[in-house]
This record gives structure tokens, sequence and C-alpha cells, in this order.
């Protein structure tokens, strides 16, 4: 996985992103951009971090930002960006700080969004899109560390650094369907390849893009939009079908929390379920969802 969304300048807070000099294209690959980075630095920049270090990056991020005084808030945040954004040289230690220094500000933002106090149709247009890149940021946090990162850590963290359990249980959770289901349709297989949205896409309502495989000329491009339920029912139509988002046909996918396991994986009967229900719209779009082998 590629921190392409984040290096590529769409997230403002990580600038050490941009500046290192190189970037990772979408199959994971180093690639120089004229800024003439060394072999060694390159080593050092795309580094593993192991999950003792990340949560020592953490606990050391979280008493940076919480230092006495009134004015001690504003004065650890700019603390912590020089010292584990600027200051730090390895990109994936670099976004689990840029993604824990923001989360009170996105949870703030949020409920302005949420509660209507921004009138301006500008502010509130650049509003959301923060907080998509900041959904962003999170999601490729995720899939950069699958062995050093998981569900519950990353809710602690996030509860942590934005002082509410409630939002970040559920913007956790709401990434991990979307990681899920895309990794169950592409772990079965039969209805084509399903890959995570831009941040274009995600503006459009939609969270995972499947390339449908029916054996047609044209390729068919399906967009999900995944909800995520963290405690209430599900809805009786688990797979609905939505109106068009531009030229793309979009189904709305509901998922359970407790489906998804610590990996963000459906479980295994979940993933089949789900898979199925989306097969039948499919074939009910007039698009032919091959039948599930044996």
């Amino acid at each position: 996985m590629s921190l392409t969304e984040i290096q590529s300048g769409r997230y403002p807070e990580a600038d050490s992103f941009r500046s290192a000099g190189v970037y990772q294209d979408l199959a994971g690959e180093p690639v120089e951009n004229g800024a003439g980075v060394q072999a060694e630095q390159v080593d050092v920049a795309f580094r593993q971090p192991t999950a003792e270090e990340f949560q020592a990056n953490f606990e050391d991020i979280m008493e940076t930002l919480r230092p006495p005084g009134s004015d001690g808030r504003r004065e650890g945040r700019k603390k912590a960006v020089e010292t584990y954004v600027e200051g730090e040289e390895v990109y994936r230690l670099q976004a689990q700080a840029a993604m824990l220094i923001d989360a009170k500000k996105m949870l703030d933002l949020q409920r302005q969004v949420n509660g209507g106090r921004i009138k301006d149709q500008a502010e509130l247009g650049l509003a959301k899109r923060r907080l998509t890149e900041y959904h962003h940021l999170v999601r490729d946090v995720i899939m950069a560390n699958p062995a050093a990162v998981f569900k519950s850590t990353l809710t602690d963290w996030l509860s942590t650094a934005s002082g509410d359990s409630r939002w970040s249980e559920h913007h956790v959770n709401g990434i991990a369907g979307e990681l899920a289901l895309a990794e169950a349709l592409n772990r079965d297989g039969r209805l084509g390849r399903a890959r995570l949205t831009s941040i274009e896409q995600d503006r459009d309502g939609m969270d995972v893009v499947l390339l449908l495989s029916h054996g047609r000329e044209r390729a068919t491009y399906l967009g999900i939009d995944v909800k995520t339920r963290s405690s209430e029912p599900l809805p009786e139509e688990e797979v609905i079908r939505r109106p068009k988002s531009g030229e793309h046909e979009v189904l709305e996918v509901a998922l359970a929390a407790g489906d998804i396991s610590d990996t963000f994986q459906l479980y295994p009967a979940a993933a089949h379920e789900k898979v199925e229900l989306i097969a039948d719209q499919i074939n009910q779009m007039g698009h032919f969802a091959p039948a599930r082998a044996g």
C-alpha cells in the first residue's frame, strides 16, 4: 500500500511527506521526484515500524500535546508538529503523528458540519473536503501498517487524541467497513476487482469501486457506499440500489461493526452473505455475476 494520497499533498498538515523527495506509487515502489534523495534516505523513509514503535510514538505525542498552562494545547500542537511530523524521517510515523495531532480539530470540524454551523457554502465545501482528506489519512495509516495497526488499537489512539470515544469508534468502524468489504470482494474474486475510492469519488458518495468481470468489451464500474453500523440493527434490505453517481451505478451496503475483525476483515459468514447479496443486485441490474463454484 502506498501513501500516495498523503505524500502528494492532499493532507495539508503532512508537509514533510512532500519535502522528503520521494513518494510511493500505487504499486508500492519508491519513486524519486528529482530532489536527489539517496538510497539510504529512501530506506529510512519507507521503513516499517513495529507495533511497539507506533505505541511509543503515540504516547510521546500525547504527552507533547498536553503540556500544563492555559496556552498549553496550542504550544503542544506546534511542538508536536515540529517534532513528530516535520522532524520525523519515517513516513509511516509521520502519518500516525499527523492523524493524532489533528484528531481533535477534525472532531470539532465534524460537529460544526453536522450541526449546520457553517453557513457559507464555500466554507462548508472546504470543511467537508478536509474531513474527507482526514478520513483518507486514517485509512492510509491502516493500509500501510497491516501487521502493526489494529481496529481496537486505532480506536484507543483516536479516542485519546480527540477526547471523544464515540466519534472515534464511529470513524474507525466506517473505515473498517470499507476495507473489509473491498477485501472480501477481492478474496472471492468472482465479481471483479474492488478498489478503494479516491478523495473525489469519496465525496461523490462512493467508498469502493468494483470493476465488474462480466466478459463484455466495455468495462463497467459499480460504486459501493458502505454504511457500517456500530450498534444499531441492520436494515431489512442490507444491499440496495441508489441513483447513479455520474456514470456509475451505486449500491449501498450495510455492515455490522461486530462482523469485522480486529484486522479489518469480515468474518467468513458475513463476507459470504454480503458478496452474494451484491451479486444478486448486479444480476438484477442486468450485469452477469458468476455463480459461486461448487
